[in-house]
Parts: C-alpha cells; structure tokens; sequence
C-alpha cells in the first residue's frame, strides 16, 4: 500500500549466476509487466536482478472503481514517486 491507499504490484526476479547489479523494470501507458518477461529474462542472464511494477491502473496494480477498464491519466508526478517508491 502507498500513501494513496493503492495496492501496487511488484515482482522481484534473482539474478542468474553472479550478480552485477539490480535493474528497475517500468513500463509504458497502458502495458503490463508480463509483456516484458524475455527483457527481464535477458536481464537475468546477464547477471542483474530485476524488480519489476505495475503503475496503478496497469496490470494487476490497484485502478478506479469508476473506470476500472481505462488506465488512469496521471495525476501527478508525486504519484508516480510515490508509487516506485
């Protein structure tokens, strides 16, 4: 939960063999981040942790009951801080 009372989704994926670095996956308006599954594969490969979101509204983050099949329009940069946060 953020300080907008959303549930945001996240997924955490281990590096495969040794580690280099942790990559942060978002994605675009509108997008999941199942669509990205090879990137974050590749990333994995390539030694580097991956955690991976779901802006609120996309994917299985919390949305709006009054327009729940519509990705939202952002409301503020402060959102989107707090919800990468």
């Amino acid at each position: 939960q953020n300080n907008f009372n959303n549930t945001i989704r996240y997924g955490v994926a281990p590096a495969l063999g040794d580690k280099k670095g942790t990559a942060i996956l978002t994605h675009g308006y509108g997008e999941h981040i199942e669509l990205y599954f090879h990137a974050i594969g590749e990333l994995q490969k390539r030694g580097y942790e991956v955690w991976a979101m779901d802006w609120y509204g996309h994917g299985k983050s919390s949305r709006s009951s009054h327009n729940p099949n519509q990705p939202p329009q952002p409301d503020s940069f402060d959102r989107h801080v707090e919800d990468l946060h």
